[in-house]
């Protein structure tokens, strides 16, 4: 499944992410700082 998470980079996104992550899930995250979202997403 793909999930888009708004609110990704804040402070329970991170988690949801990774547990997506980790089930094997797709996730898009909306963010204002492409660079922290990548932060994320690499863990």
């Amino acid at each position: 499944m793909k999930v888009l998470v708004t609110g990704g980079t804040g402070v329970v996104g991170p988690e949801v992410v990774r547990r997506l992550l980790r089930r094997g899930h797709g996730a898009r995250l909306l963010s204002r700082h492409a660079s922290v979202a990548s932060q994320v997403v690499r863990g």
